[in-house]
This record gives C-alpha cells, structure tokens and sequence, in this order.
C-alpha cells in the first residue's frame, strides 16, 4: 500500500488521470506488439531466403 501513497500523483482517481494512463499503456502496447510482428515477419523472411537459395 506505501506503493500506491508514494506514487499518489501519478495513479490519481481522475478521468483525465485514467485515460492518459490508458493511453500510455496502449502505446507501449502496441509498440511492443510491432516489434514481435517484425521479429517474427524477419525470422520468416530469414527462413524463406534460406529455402530458396538451396
């Protein structure tokens, strides 16, 4: 609970607190999802480029 007292200013029970909060979460969010997506898309590129080559 001194967790939540000491980070009061920023988990502040306001809309306009919560919806940043949201919005922050939803921007790493989807950041992080579209760094896997190209992981992925350049581990299958990778793979492709390997067969074709042979």
């Amino acid at each position: 609970m001194s967790l939540l007292i000491a980070a009061g200013p920023i988990l502040a029970y306001n809309v306009a607190s919560i919806l940043f909060q949201f919005l922050v979460i939803a921007f790493f969010a989807v950041v992080v999802i579209a760094i896997g997506f190209l992981v992925y898309a350049a581990k299958q590129l990778k793979a492709r480029e390997g067969s074709v080559s042979e």
